[in-house]
């Protein structure tokens, strides 16, 4: 019985631990800008250190008028990139 109960506790403290993600606020800042006639892209670039694991990074004082399907998002390092969503607040 007292095996289950150690079995138990160390599946329930795995999945805990697994479940920890990072989450910062960014602030945007605009580095370029080209102007077209129909619109304009803006390019903000910063660089952001990341801890290991999951980390959600929440870019903040964006354009409102940006158009969901033009996001990009670059990363450079050993790092991958699992979804990209735009929410206006």
């Amino acid at each position: 019985m007292k095996k289950y109960f150690l079995l138990l506790f160390l599946i329930i403290s795995c999945l805990v631990s697994a479940q920890n993600t990072v989450e910062k606020e960014i602030i945007s800042k605009v580095n370029e800008v080209a102007v077209f006639i129909k619109g304009a892209q803006i390019t903000p670039k910063t660089n952001i250190d990341i801890t290991k694991g999951n980390s959600i990074l929440k870019f903040t004082n964006l354009l409102p008028f940006i158009n969901a399907k033009s996001i990009q998002v670059k990363a450079a390092g050993d790092l991958v990139v699992l979804s990209v969503k735009q929410q206006k607040n």
